[in-house]
This record gives C-alpha cells, sequence and structure tokens, in this order.
C-alpha cells in the first residue's frame, strides 16, 4: 500500500490485492467543497499516472456531499476520469443518513455506460469484489 494523501478528511491510497491495482479513498467525516474537489482531483490525476481503472470509495465514514459537489461530481470529473480510464467504482456507503441520501443520488445520476457500479456496506467486500470483476 501506497499513501498519496492523507488529510483528515479523505485518505488516498494506491493498493494492489491479488495482482490488481485499485485506489483506495477512505473518506471521513465533512469535508468543504474545495477539500472534497482536492481530494477527487487527487484519485483523478492517480488514475491517469498509473493507468489504474478501479477504485473503491470508502465512504462509510463520510458524511454528507453538498449538492454542488454531486453535480461536478457527474457533469466534470467522471468524463474526465474515464478520458483517463476509470471504469469500475465500489461505493461503501456511509453510515450517516445525509450521506447515504447524497451517495445514492450520485450513483442514480451517474452515466452508468461508462463505469460500473455497485454500492457495499463493507469495505472488505467492496475491495473483494474489485478485484475480481
Amino acid at each position: 500500500m501506497e499513501i498519496l494523501y492523507d488529510k483528515p478528511f479523505c485518505k488516498i491510497s494506491y493498493r494492489c490485492e491479488a495482482q490488481v491495482p485499485f485506489i483506495l479513498a477512505d473518506w471521513s467525516g465533512f469535508s468543504t467543497s474545495v477539500q472534497f474537489r482536492e481530494s477527487c482531483e487527487t484519485v483523478l490525476s492517480t488514475l491517469s499516472e498509473k493507468r489504474i481503472s478501479r477504485v473503491v470509495m470508502d465512504g462509510g465514514k463520510a458524511k454528507v456531499v453538498a449538492a454542488e459537489d454531486q453535480v461536478w461530481l457527474n457533469t466534470d470529473w467522471v468524463a474526465r476520469a474515464t478520458d483517463a480510464g476509470y471504469r469500475t467504482c465500489a461505493i461503501v456507503i456511509p453510515k450517516d443518513l445525509f450521506g447515504q441520501m447524497s451517495t445514492r443520488q450520485v450513483v442514480t445520476q451517474a452515466d452508468q455506460s461508462k463505469v460500473t457500479i455497485r454500492m457495499f456496506d463493507d469495505t472488505i467486500d467492496a475491495m473483494n469484489w474489485i478485484v475480481t470483476t
């Protein structure tokens, strides 16, 4: 495991399990719009630099994502990420009710013809799926 970004609201690492590389973004608590986008941009640059197509977004400890950041994620970031090779995402659903609602909203609005997305309650299950898909 290689830690690429380590902030109180998000820790991003490069992982390789069963010879399958992926990015793990471990979200915690609330992040401002600037913090959220900075973290997403770190994931994007890592996708591109390391030529990775798989991401585990662990939102188990995350809080709500602001509505404008949800729109930005789906209309801006995902297009650039798929251009960089992003194809598969495992999302660990937040325990926080508002976090759950915003996560489900993002997934519902995502263009799943370009990215395969699956939601999980547990990080281990998400990582197991990402390396076998």
